[in-house]
């Protein structure tokens, strides 16, 4: 069953317990509510042991990773000025030559 069908079974169910005489009426809605508890603790069952699944990186990892992007960031810069350098020297011999 879906979280869906189960939710609609759950008003259901509710709504039939409303149409009872008291005290069956109280006895139904606690079972049912107990009922939603139960469901309850099965949705976060099954979500703690699908988060226990998940494989993190490591504090080591990802410091060697960000040392890598940052090792990468400066690597790029030192090629941007080294054509920037480049184009101003390509400038001024045209400069020269015109």
């Amino acid at each position: 069953m879906t979280r869906k069908e189960l939710d609609n079974k759950i008003r259901e169910l509710t709504e039939t317990a409303d149409g009872l005489d008291e005290p069956d009426k109280t006895f139904k809605l606690n079972e049912v509510d107990r009922l939603k508890i139960e469901i309850e603790g099965m949705a976060l069952q099954e979500l703690r042991n699908k988060l226990e699944q998940i494989q993190l990186p490591d504090i080591e990892e990802m410091d060697e990773q960000i040392a890598a992007a940052k090792d990468a960031t400066t690597a790029h810069k030192t090629r941007v000025d080294a054509f920037n350098a480049a184009i101003e020297i390509l400038t001024a011999a045209l400069n020269i030559a015109l």
